[in-house]
């Protein structure tokens, strides 16, 4: 994704990522497009002065990143859906993180391990 992705008056989301402890919420703001210039897009509230500036970090992620380094920066998705496949992805990093601990390991047929490795191997490939 880049900055040419955007357009002003763009209805977009931006995606909070909230911390407690071990467990990560998720908040969704719905945003409007003010400018889209060479470095930052810049994105508010409808009818609200406050805006809140996004650079693209890297053109293989599929939103752009606020440029703010006090907080847990938001991100900011051109769509909907690209959002909540970002969030799917995160929770079932998460979940299956959570479900590879050695200790947990043991709960698992040779037969289901046979199968992980075939779908993390085939990614290699």
């Amino acid at each position: 994704m880049t900055l040419k992705d955007f357009e002003p008056g763009q209805e977009v989301y931006a995606l909070e990522e909230i911390r407690t402890g071990s467990k990560t919420d998720y908040e969704t703001h719905r945003r409007v497009v003010r400018t889209v210039g060479r470095k930052y897009v810049k994105a508010g509230i409808e009818g609200s002065g406050v805006v809140d500036e996004f650079f693209q970090r890297d053109e293989s992620r599929n939103y752009l990143v606020e440029n703010k380094n006090w907080r847990r920066p938001m991100l900011l998705f051109s769509t909907e859906e690209g959002l909540t496949e970002y969030v799917e992805k995160e929770r079932l990093k998460t979940w299956i993180e959570e479900h590879i601990l050695w200790s947990s390991l043991e709960e698992y047929s040779t037969e289901q391990l046979r199968e992980v490795k075939k779908i993390l191997e085939a990614k290699r490939k």
